[in-house]
């Protein structure tokens, strides 16, 4: 009989120990995708949009629109800032191609390339 039962607590701490490394696993790709490459990118992106928003004149006898006119003269300025999200978004997809943040970075590189 406590053969038995240590035969039990044996498998119940296997299970256990497989279920922690498995999750903490999981979490690590979670943070490290999150706070390595997904933060740096959403950060350079918001540095670009604020540019974009600081350099815009609204002319406010017209009708705004919603999404202003932005052309190659205004992106080139903001190149190397999107180039970096561009990496650091790229970079997380294929680091952390488990993690919850993927499709995030994925729509950072939509956002750059639009």
């Amino acid at each position: 009989m406590k053969k038995h039962i240590l035969n039990i607590t044996r498998a119940l701490f296997g299970a256990f120990l497989l279920l922690t490394v498995g999750c903490a696993s999981k979490g690590y790709q979670n943070l490290n995708a999150r706070y390595n490459g997904y933060f740096y990118a959403d950060l350079y992106l918001n540095e670009v949009y604020q540019d974009f928003e600081d350099q815009y004149q609204y002319n406010f006898d017209e009708i705004l629109k919603i999404f202003p006119v932005v052309d190659s003269s205004t992106v080139s300025s903001s190149k190397e800032k999107l180039d970096d999200a561009f990496k650091k978004s790229s970079q997380n997809i294929e680091w952390w191609e488990t993690s919850d943040w993927v499709d995030d970075s994925y729509l950072i590189i939509g956002k750059i390339r639009y």
